[in-house]
């Protein structure tokens, strides 16, 4: 099935749209984690984990590969950390600008 640029970016972008991935994605920012790892350092319970993976992997977003029992998970495109960082800095303004607003 044929796919559009804007249908992928919707894809995507909907694929991003949950803290928990947000925050998944960060914590891969570091380098390859296992669901365990994921799960200590988010505080999260491991099936809660794996689901949002899941989602992640099936949308190309991270990819995994396996060394014995476990399964490491990774993120291929490291592009994705500009759209990330770029969010960031708008939220950021965002705050700056309501902050100026808030002291007139």
């Amino acid at each position: 099935m044929a796919q559009t640029l804007q249908d992928f970016k919707a894809a995507f972008f909907k694929t991003l749209a949950s803290p928990v991935r947000v925050r998944l994605l960060e914590e891969l920012r570091g380098g390859p984690a296992t669901v365990g790892d994921l799960q200590q350092r988010l505080g999260l319970d491991s099936s809660n984990v794996s689901q949002h993976l899941a989602l992640l992997r099936a949308q190309g977003v991270v990819a995994t590969r396996r060394e014995g029992n476990k399964i490491w998970y990774a993120v291929p495109e490291k592009r994705i950390y500009s759209i990330l960082d770029a969010a960031r800095a708008i939220f950021e303004n965002q705050v700056k600008a309501s902050t100026r607003l808030l002291a007139e």
